[in-house]
């Protein structure tokens, strides 16, 4: 099964045992618990046995824009046999071990796909780096239904009949050889987290929705977003301290001022001047701002730091007013940006809030975007005190175990590393096809983004445990903090041997320090980076191309919507618009609102910076609704690359799909490249 199929295997394999446990929660009104560690452990290590089992077809991207989606198109009936297949393989263990009470024996009565394939498009592929990797991206998208169908004794039968679902794929191909198979490993992750929406049949339906698609989601973020990769080794005899990929660096936003806020006029008593702070978050890291009291041009200066691991990860910005006593907080608007997107545009810039429906609020936010470099100089540890901020980064790679002092079928082991409040599992390895239980490789990374207050703890100490099932320490390696501070370079890589009967565990283990944005830190040792060190070079950042265009798309009309009957002979005429969003910019373009038509107009333009051909606009149409708690009807979407439009004379009518189906809609498009 291909990354796309192991990826939408676990997906669903997840979803359906997470509707399982909700299920299991309402029958029978209880709250069943298992240790989360060992949950962590299982997952991590099924998915590194799917990652272990996926093909490689993914290496030969980039060829056209469309390439991959006409393979997947045609292949599909092939990957949906094949992908049902796997699912069941490596999802029920996964029952087993996840569940609690008589859903242990929950099982697959069928795996359908469905016939709607997976869309792969907006292909960027990068230069191949100074380190010798090849980094491809691509944009995932999957709006088909499906036939997942489970049954477990004494609970009954559900399952989950479709899936939307869409992120932006990253795919590494590293390290690179001049001897065949060229590619030593690939590695897969989104980029940011993917939405997905999914809609239940049977008893899941009963469940909190929004939970479901939460626990999923936290499963995908620890497994396969960024900086979490899945990895797939083409030489079985390549190290994965070659293959592994560091962060680039520290990402530091800095919330400047606010302009453009209202008064909310109140009926009894004073208006409610805003007293607006700003939620700033990347990943599942989040930070807030202080609150500036009643002030419709708030300034806060102030800067918080990120782990980066991809110019196009994207910083949501929230602005809220907040309210105190029984009174909610109330939202003011969102902004999004990606940190590539502010750095080509000089760091720092002014963007609209825009409502929860894409609309402007007319508020505006001005924030700073700068990238601070991972070096080994350590004296960040000392001058990053701010709030919010970031001193350093702690790596931990745990790659392999030699010579377990156990019968093969005994041996379940894996490695716990903690640091302070931080605990880490790699997966469990057991005696399987394909995998040596006595010398298990483990091929995991964990990361620690480091604060003053954490570095100056008394608990600092990086300890690994082998372990061997839950309850049974095979051996304990301890790494203090002065052991890192002062090793060459603060890396400590050792295959050390563990316990008295010969087994060693193979590690790396390293601290780095952050040149800050102002210049290069202090430092004690000013030519230690003038060596080379095992902080890999991170990858160049974005450059504006000078030769790159400028191209406007105008949303002209639309054509052929229908009008939806509603009971007692009511007829609702759609007020139709459009959400357009171009290339992998996290921002979104919304139209106005067309109302009470089936033919609407907008003549509507927006220019866009055009790197290449290739480029995507991904338009979604949608009605309009007014009501309070009646979410706007989705009319369907698609996607076209700016070179096809630009093929057909600069205009085009494209037709709106739904689940892979025409809808009779269309849109009408005009693209015109201008002047560079």
């Amino acid at each position: 099964m291909g990354g796309s199929g192991a990826a939408g295997g676990f997906l669903l394999g997840a979803t359906t045992a997470l509707a399982a446990v909700g299920c299991y929660c309402y029958i029978k009104r209880e709250k069943e618990s298992k240790n989360d560690r060992r949950k962590a452990m299982f997952l991590r290590g099924s998915a590194n046995a799917m990652s272990m089992h996926s093909a490689t077809g993914a290496a030969a991207a980039g060829i056209s824009v469309s390439f991959l989606s006409d393979i997947m198109m045609q292949l599909w009936s092939y990957i949906n046999a094949a992908g049902s297949a796997k699912v069941k393989e490596i999802v029920e263990p996964m029952f087993k071990e996840m569940l609690p009470g008589p859903l242990a024996n929950l099982h697959f009565e069928k795996v359908d796909l469905g016939e709607v394939p997976m869309s792969l498009v907006n292909i960027v592929v990068h230069e191949v780096s100074e380190d010798g990797f090849l980094q491809f991206d691509m944009d995932v998208f999957w709006d088909g239904t499906c036939d997942i169908r489970l049954a477990a004794p004494f609970v009954g039968s559900f399952g989950v009949k479709e899936i939307k679902f869409s992120g932006r794929l990253s795919i590494l191909l590293k390290p690179l050889t001049n001897q065949l198979p060229i590619v030593s490993a690939i590695q897969y992750a989104f980029i940011n987290p993917p939405s997905l929406d999914l809609e239940f049949t049977g008893l899941a339906q009963i469940v909190d929705f929004q939970l479901i698609r939460d626990m999923v989601g936290d499963i995908l973020q620890s497994m396969m977003v960024l900086p979490n990769r899945m990895m797939y080794k083409m030489d079985l005899t390549s190290s994965f301290l070659d293959t592994y990929q560091p962060p680039i660096g520290i990402t530091r936003i800095t919330a400047l001022r606010g302009r453009g806020f209202q008064i909310e006029k109140i009926l009894i008593g004073p208006d409610d001047i805003p007293d607006v702070y700003c939620d700033i978050q990347l990943g599942p890291t989040k930070w807030r701002t202080s609150t500036i009291k009643n002030n419709l041009s708030p300034e806060w200066n102030e800067a918080g730091d990120f782990l980066l691991s991809d110019h196009d990860q994207i910083v949501s910005v929230n602005a809220v007013d907040e309210d105190f006593g029984l009174d909610p907080d109330d939202d003011l608007g969102t902004c999004k940006f990606s940190v590539g997107e502010m750095l080509l545009a000089g760091k720092t810039t002014e963007l609209e809030l825009q409502k929860e429906n894409g609309t402007g609020t007319g508020a505006y936010l001005t924030l700073q975007c700068d990238v601070c470099e991972l070096i080994p100089d350590l004296a960040s540890f000392e001058t990053e005190k701010g709030k919010n901020m970031l001193c350093g980064l702690l790596t931990v790679l745990v790659t392999q175990a030699f010579d377990i002092p156990l019968e093969k079928e005994d041996a379940s082991t894996f490695v716990s590393v903690s640091y302070g409040e931080h605990n880490f599992c790699t997966g469990v390895v057991v005696d399987a096809p394909g995998y040596d239980a006595l010398n298990p490789l483990y091929d995991s990374a964990f990361h620690v983004p480091l604060t003053h207050e954490m570095v100056k703890s008394k608990d600092k100490d990086v300890v690994l445990k082998l372990m061997n099932g839950e309850d049974t320490i095979l051996s304990t390696i301890t790494l203090t903090h002065d052991e890192l501070v002062n090793a060459p370079y603060r890396t400590v890589a050792a295959t050390r041997k563990v316990g008295d009967h010969g087994a060693a565990l193979q590690f790396r283990v390293s601290f780095a320090g952050i040149r800050p944005p102002e210049g290069k830190s202090e430092s004690s040792s000013p030519n230690l980076n003038a060596v080379e060190s095992p902080l890999q070079h991170p990858a160049p950042s974005p450059v504006k191309d000078e030769s790159s265009s400028r191209v406007r798309i105008t949303a002209v009309k639309g054509s052929g919507f229908k009008v939806e009957k509603k009971g007692w002979g009511k007829k609702d005429v759609p007020d139709v618009y459009c959400n357009i969003k171009f290339g992998s910019s996290p921002k979104i373009w919304r139209t106005v609102t067309a109302d009470n038509t089936t033919e609407p107009v907008w003549n509507e333009s927006s220019e866009f910076i055009l790197a290449h051909h290739g480029q995507i606009l991904r338009i979604d149409s949608y009605d309009q609704d007014n009501g309070k708690n009646d979410n706007d009807d989705f009319l369907g979407g698609f996607t076209v690359t700016v070179g096809k439009l630009l093929l057909a004379g600069g205009k085009r009518d494209i037709e709106l799909t739904q689940k892979g189906k025409g809808t009779g809609a269309f849109i009408s498009l005009h693209c015109e490249v201008l002047d560079s």
